[in-house]
């Protein structure tokens, strides 16, 4: 007799190790299927994956013709009444779903509760006719009676009510009817987050600002108190302390506000726990060094900037830091500038330990104090701003930030990651540098300043390069040009296939940090129109005949990025690459841009397109993503 004693567990294994689309697909199988494996497709749920905004988009289509219409609104809320005591793990980003979670409060088992940059309601629900024949006074009085109306039944704090504060009402952005919802909603999101006890991760972004009414930080403490497992929280939305924070919740390990920060940097008392702090805030030295002794096993700090305060000395530092070194092995600095290098000298020594570094600029007095002091540095990471340029009346425009990322390199043999898609090392001597980087795996940034054909010298490139010869005067100078590019190409791939270890090399541009939008014509008659980053010509051409066959060392490759730069890559490039690099898994520059493209662009995007298509037919196992999306629009 064959019993399938032990097989629901067995399913249940296997389900784990399912994507949601083919999870979906193993519950329609059979009835004792669904119930082994329906606790795994509603374990995690993220409405910004998958098939959820098709599902809202067919459901809730209703809602966008009538505002009125509730059917789609209705039916996701027996969904989460029916499936919602089994979600461990909620990151929400669409308000419909945020609304159905809330109202129904179902979801008392969540670990993980993650509020992204949550999407305005397309329509107001229709107001009443009649709110609109009031007068001013008499709208006041009638949101004061409503809001009352909606905080009935409210029993789970006393200082509830007065916690919250409603809008004030203005019928030409919103309706009283819209604003109703908006209030149950603020209720019971709170009340929901009071009955999970066991969450430990909370993620409260800026946009929850947008439709729910202001809550009292002594509120947001009594709510924090009693979650006892909380050890992540990320918080954009109450202004408060983080010492309070730290006093609700003691056990709290990361800590993150990145917008409008509140509040002193300093901890009134130690801290032991605390592991991970990003605070948008600008901060003195003397505040810093006093915010690591009171964290001793603090890992990683982001702040703003350091204050430009007097340099503290010696005897001043170890009475602050208690003569013990930081832990602190990652910083994040967001702006420091060339004039605080005297502020590092004072903050590195006691951070022995630090292996990574994040800035958003790099200038040589910075540069030369964290080469001095942080010899056991690992990683450099940036966010890009674009170069600062010094403008000197008589001068040519001066880089201030020119040559520090490759002095940085050259002094730090240590180094394993180089994540900076926004730099360009362009320096010659960096390539002509005899040091090798043994642990080197991760190379992201833009490469050049290389040797490139003036638009003329381009032209006759291009009729000469398949002549066998004599050349005229002209077309002989352009050759013995072409031959240096050539030679400067090679030595720079050279030296980087030397990189044996590397299993991310990615040398193109990222257009998602470059969107901007920009004002033509100025005054009066003007437009807005988005503009692109400028594609790199100074760059590495990626063909067999200018070196690619170079990197055939880099046997490890596993990511190789070239979007955005003239590349000369071909089929039969393509071809060595799948042939070369065995483990290679993603690849960037393939894909097309999209959008309004200018001639010269749309041809580009075609033949990206059919390069795609020839290295999915060589290596189909290879992913080919976007790095960013960016629209341009001809400037004429």
């Amino acid at each position: 007799m064959i019993t399938n004693t032990g097989i629901p567990e067995i399913i249940q294994q296997i389900g784990t190790h399912l994507d949601l689309p083919h999870l979906f697909t193993a519950i329609r199988v059979c009835r004792s299927w669904n119930h082994a494996l329906i606790h795994c497709l509603w374990a995690s749920i993220d409405d910004s994956l998958y098939s959820w905004g098709r599902i809202l988009d067919t459901f809730l289509e209703g809602r966008r013709m009538d505002p009125n219409d509730n059917s789609g609104s209705d039916w996701l809320r027996k969904v989460f009444l029916k499936y919602g005591h089994l979600i461990q793990h909620l990151h929400v980003r669409r308000r419909e779903i945020l609304d159905a979670v809330c109202v129904t409060r179902t979801c008392v088992e969540l670990k993980s509760f993650r509020v992204g940059k949550v999407e305005p309601v397309g329509l107001q629900l229709l107001e009443h006719e009649w709110m609109y024949n009031l007068s001013a006074e008499e709208q006041v009085k009638m949101t004061e009676v409503r809001w009352k109306d909606a905080m009935e039944g409210v029993v789970d704090s006393l200082n509830f009510k007065q916690a919250f504060k409603p809008r004030s009402l203005d019928l030409s952005m919103t309706t009283l009817a819209q604003m109703e919802v908006d209030w149950e909603v603020t209720r019971e999101f709170w009340m929901l987050l009071r009955e999970n006890r066991g969450l430990q991760v909370l993620r409260l972004d800026e946009s929850l600002k947008g439709f729910m009414s202001v809550v009292s930080s002594e509120y947001f403490m009594e709510t924090l108190a009693p979650l006892k497992d909380l050890v992540d929280l990320e918080n954009d939305f109450v202004q408060v302390d983080l010492a309070a924070v730290l006093q609700a919740v003691p056990d709290l390990r990361r800590y993150a506000k990145f917008t409008n920060p509140f509040g002193s940097f300093s901890l009134t008392q130690p801290v032991q726990r605390l592991i991970h702090v990003e605070l948008n805030k600008s901060t003195s030295c003397e505040e810093l060094l006093q915010f690591l002794r009171n964290s001793p096993n603090l890992e990683s700090l982001s702040i703003h900037s350091l204050h430009r305060a007097p340099v503290f000395d010696a005897n001043d530092t170890e009475t602050l830091t208690d003569d013990s070194p930081s832990q602190l092995q990652r910083l994040q600095i967001s702006m420091l500038m060339n004039i605080d290098g005297h502020l590092l000298d004072t903050v590195l020594p006691w951070i022995p330990d630090l292996r990574t570094i994040h800035l958003t600029r790099l200038y040589g007095r910075p540069v030369r104090s964290i080469v001095e002091h942080c010899s056991a540095l690992t990683t450099i990471e940036g966010s890009n701003m674009g170069p600062i340029v010094q403008v000197i009346p008589g001068r040519r425009q001066e880089n201030l930030e020119a040559g520090a990322l490759e002095e940085m390199i050259m002094a730090c043999p240590t180094l394993e990651k180089i994540d900076w898609i926004g730099k360009t090392l362009c320096e010659t001597s960096l390539w002509d540098y005899t040091g090798v980087w043994p642990n080197l795996t991760y190379l992201r940034c833009q490469i050049g300043g290389l040797r490139v054909h003036t638009v003329e010298d381009e032209a006759i490139w291009k009729h000469i390069k398949h002549l066998p010869g004599p050349f005229r005067l002209e077309e002989q100078r352009v050759f013995e040009q072409q031959e240096l590019i050539r030679q400067q190409q090679r030595l720079v791939l050279r030296r980087i296939g030397a990189l044996r270890n590397l299993r991310t090399l990615d040398i193109g541009a990222d257009f998602q940090l470059h969107e901007n939008t920009s004002w033509r014509n100025g005054g009066q008659g003007g437009s807005w129109v988005d503009r692109k980053r400028p594609r790199m010509y100074d760059c590495l051409r990626l063909s067999l005949e200018m070196g690619l066959d170079e990197l055939a060392g880099l046997k490890d490759l596993e990511v190789f990025g070239f979007e955005g730069i003239e590349h000369e890559i071909d089929e039969a490039g393509l071809g060595w690459m799948s042939e070369k690099w065995n483990k290679l898994r993603v690849m960037y520059g393939l894909c097309r841009s999209g959008g309004l493209l200018s001639k010269e662009e749309t041809e580009k995007d075609l033949r990206r397109e059919r390069l795609l298509s020839v290295m999915q037919g060589l290596r189909p196992d290879v992913v080919h993503e976007p790095s960013g999306v960016c629209i341009m629009m001809p400037l004429t």
